[in-house]
């Protein structure tokens, strides 16, 4: 089979778009959280509250609406409660090095949007190495890579977004995003 044969060589291409400002292309240190010996023992709360500590301190503007901070800040004092919007931790090895990351999910109350936050612990050091906020219908781990499934305008499919470690800048990146038939299991809503 002949190898692929470019159409309109003589086009001018697009301009490359500007990176997402809410989006980082290197780890973020948490300073609050360094000299951590095992990342298994920080809690996703702490890590949420001390990343909105970190944010504020760098003149950051806020990343979820008031009402979501609040309810974030006040998680603290009800532990457990139904209205956290922030979600319990998950651990998994998603830089390839045997040691887990910590991964977490804050929920907002109007939009509906899944913040997902990942952090790496680095020579006892916590930096964050994602900043994502998609809209999914599931999150999901598989082969050291974090997956992102979401509805389209189209019914009947979903879109798909492979995050992959990038040694090199030390992030998570999106290494594939594509477009898939939704199957039958997630066609139908599911509780988060």
């Amino acid at each position: 089979m002949p190898g692929p044969v470019e159409l309109w060589p003589e086009r001018t291409p697009a301009p490359l778009l500007s990176p997402n400002p809410g989006s980082h292309h290197e780890p973020v240190l948490i300073p609050a959280l360094s000299k951590v010996a095992d990342l298994r023992k920080v809690s996703g709360l702490s890590a949420v509250q001390a990343q909105l500590d970190a944010d504020r301190r760098r003149g950051d503007p806020g990343f979820f609406p008031e009402d979501d901070e609040n309810k974030i800040r006040a998680c603290a004092t009800r532990s457990g409660a139904r209205s956290c919007p922030v979600r319990a931790a998950q651990y998994h090895d998603l830089t390839g090095d045997g040691q887990d990351e910590l991964i977490v999910s804050i929920e907002g109350s109007r939009d509906r949007l899944l913040t997902i936050w990942v952090y790496r612990l680095k020579d006892g050091v916590v930096h964050r190495i994602l900043d994502v906020s998609p809209s999914p219908l599931a999150v999901e781990v598989a082969g050291g890579k974090l997956i992102t499934r979401e509805p389209t305008d189209k019914p009947g499919y979903e879109a798909r977004t492979v995050y992959g470690w990038n040694p090199q800048v030390q992030v998570l990146e999106v290494e594939s995003n594509e477009y898939n038939r939704r199957s039958p299991a997630s066609a139908a809503p599911r509780g988060r």
